[in-house]
């Protein structure tokens, strides 16, 4: 048994992999996308829905979930206007 834990040890001191999120963090910053998120379709005159919606209808993308919610236009601009929207929210977390 000793034998696996040295080899267990070992492994974890010296990974050759590491998996993070979407963002490259260790960190749950699903609640200032959300609020990123809601604040774009707001300023678009679309409605805000509850947290727990939104996790089941987010996508890969910022310009993908809102084109599904009826945001489109430049992707250029709209990712500028999720980039200032997500910097202002974990700013304020």
């Amino acid at each position: 048994m000793g034998i696996k834990v040295k080899q267990l040890e070992r492994q974890l001191l010296n990974p050759k992999i590491v998996i993070t999120d979407w963002s490259g963090v260790f960190g749950d910053d699903r609640m200032p996308v959300y609020e990123a998120n809601m604040g774009i379709l707001e300023a678009h005159g679309k409605s805000r829905f509850p947290f727990e919606e939104w996790l089941s209808r987010t996508t890969a993308t910022p310009i993908e979930f809102l084109a599904n919610h009826g945001v489109v236009g430049d992707r250029d601009v709209l990712f500028e206007e999720y980039r200032v929207h997500t910097a202002r929210q974990k700013a304020m977390a």
